[in-house]
Formats: C-alpha cells, sequence, structure tokens
C-alpha cells in the first residue's frame, strides 16, 4: 500500500537529484536576459537558501503565526536547512532555479503526489519566486510553463498553487497565465510537544 506521499511515478522512475543540463526557454529583456531553467541538487544549497529567504522575507514562512511569519529568525533559510530539505523532498518535490548568465534569479517547486480522486499524480506549485529585479522580464512566466510541462509528463491533469489572499500582485500574474481562483484555503497552526515544552 503506498502512502499519500509516496512516489507517483511508476516503479523505478522516482524524481533523480541528477542535474539536468539547462533548458533554454526564451529571451527576457534587459542585460544577460538569457534564460534557462534546472532542476535543483543539494549543491545548490545556497543558491537555494538565499532565494527561499528572500521570498520568506517578502511573503512569510507557512505554518507560522501572521505576524510573525516574516521575521528573520523563521524567514531566512541556512544553505544546510536548504540542503536537507532538498535531500528529504527528492521523492515529491522538484526544486527548478531559473538561470540569467550564471546567476539564479528565479525559483519554483513542483510537487507531485498520488492521491485518492484520480490515478494521476496531484501537482501543486509549492513555490514561485522571482528576484525583484529580474521581475516584469519573464522569468516567472518561463518557470510556470517548465513546471507546468514537468506536471503534464507525470501525467496530471491540472495543477494547483496557493497565495494570499492579500497578494493581488500575484494572483494578477497568475490570472495573465491562465490560472483562476476556485477554492478557498484555510489555515490551522498546530503546537507540537516540542514547541510546547520549550
Amino acid at each position: 500500500m503506498r502512502s499519500p506521499h509516496s512516489n507517483p511515478l511508476p516503479e523505478g522512475e522516482g524524481i533523480k537529484e541528477a542535474v539536468r543540463p539547462p533548458l533554454p526557454l526564451g529571451e527576457g529583456r534587459g542585460e544577460g536576459s538569457a534564460f534557462s531553467i534546472r532542476q535543483a541538487t543539494t549543491e545548490d544549497a545556497s543558491v537555494v537558501a538565499k532565494l527561499m529567504s528572500a521570498f520568506n522575507r517578502q511573503v512569510g514562512v507557512m505554518g507560522i503565526g501572521w505576524g510573525h511569519d516574516t521575521a528573520p529568525e523563521v524567514s531566512d533559510v541556512s544553505p544546510e536547512q536548504a540542503r536537507r530539505r532538498l535531500a528529504a523532498m527528492v521523492a515529491t518535490e522538484r526544486v527548478y532555479l531559473a538561470d540569467a548568465g550564471g546567476q539564479a534569479v528565479g525559483i519554483a517547486a513542483l510537487r507531485l503526489v498520488s492521491h485518492l480522486d484520480q490515478d494521476v499524480p496531484y501537482a501543486e506549485m509549492t513555490q514561485i519566486y522571482v528576484d525583484p529585479v529580474r521581475r516584469a522580464s519573464g522569468v516567472g512566466a518561463l518557470l510556470i510553463a517548465h513546471v507546468e510541462a514537468e506536471a503534464q509528463a507525470a501525467g496530471t491533469t491540472a495543477i494547483y498553487l496557493l497565495t494570499g489572499e492579500d497578494n493581488t500582485g500575484a494572483q494578477a500574474f497568475y490570472r495573465r497565465q491562465g490560472y483562476a481562483a476556485h477554492y478557498v484555503g484555510f489555515e490551522k497552526a498546530l503546537t507540537s510537544a516540542k514547541s510546547e515544552g520549550s
């Protein structure tokens, strides 16, 4: 029996940590504007940590109480944390980096898991962030197109994402990419035994 978080791909075809060569996806605007997307590995921990820290400081960390979710002590991700997280999620989530002239300028993550609704994987874009200097250059659209292509290749029929109800800029961007708001999301903080004893 497979757990809901087990690998949704056929036996032996799990998400691999192997480095894929950069895939040229298009041209943006500005200096050094040729972008490529590649799958991140644990070797990219420092870059992932930097991008995720910037993302978390902007929008907050899920599962942390409102008003505390952007504080540096919870929003900043160390390279070691990023390395551990990348290694731990290799069976269920892929992380992609957008590269411009040898510099990572964006990040997106795709979660693929088996679920009860269908025989195909559930796909969710769990993160997407573009360096503010590179916004409106096409990086975000290229990241989304790449994530969608990967999800489709895995056999999914739809892709989901969450964003803050007050994040109107992101909502407008997602609508321009063909997404529609169909659901209401809820969150409840859970107190762990570890935090109760602290």
